[in-house]
């Protein structure tokens, strides 16, 4: 049975007419509650979820502060311990600079007292050259054979040639000495610069 007739292709009554009419308003009514009621469950849901983001927002922005004081203060102790390590690295670089320049003043005194015993030496072996070779020119006539002045003129270039070679030492000793000085010297501006501008020996942040 059709619900707009009593038999299937018959036409509608007034009682079918009235009864789906009062059927679509009922429809419509339940639609328009149900309807409100998801409205009103959406509006309180939406409202709880702005507050739990308010909530979490708040936390998060507090722990964001807290890790911000935490950050803050880790990097304070780390700029005073690296001013005090600085410090402490200029005192040590201090003392052994000047450390290395009374070594090396020991060390230039010692070259310079070695130096002067072999000039000393140096000039002994030519005194005594001189003092043979005159001998030899007082004795030459009838005293010495040709072998025995051979020997002597042997000795007298041996003689200058280790003459020679203590000279080319001293020369080199006396180069060394120079570069001695040179570092002595480096080391005090060194040490100057550092007690005047301590600042100038600190990494950059």
């Amino acid at each position: 049975m059709s619900p707009m007739g009593s038999d299937d292709g018959a036409p509608a009554t007034k009682g079918d007419l009235k009864r789906l009419e009062t059927a679509t308003k009922q429809d419509i009514a339940q639609l328009g509650a149900a309807t409100k009621q998801d409205i009103e469950r959406l509006e309180t849901a939406t409202k709880q979820d702005i507050e739990q983001l308010g909530a979490a927002t708040r936390k998060d922005f507090k722990r964001l502060e807290v890790d911000m004081k935490q950050l803050e203060t880790a990097m304070k102790r780390d700029i005073e311990q690296l001013g005090t390590a600085t410090k402490q690295d200029i005192q040590q670089l201090e003392a052994s600079t000047k450390a290395d320049i009374s070594r090396h003043e020991v060390s230039t005194k010692e070259d310079l007292k070695r130096l002067d015993d072999k000039i000393d030496r140096i000039a002994v072996e030519v005194i005594r050259l001189h003092g043979g070779i005159f001998e030899i020119k007082e004795t030459m006539g009838g005293l010495a054979t040709k072998t025995d002045i051979s020997r002597i003129f042997e000795y007298a270039d041996e003689m200058i040639r280790k003459g020679e070679v203590y000279n080319q030492k001293a020369h080199t000793h006396g180069k060394m000495l120079i570069d001695l000085e040179d570092k002595i010297r480096n080391h005090e501006r060194r040490i100057t610069r550092l007690e005047t501008d301590p600042a100038s020996a600190q990494p950059p942040l």
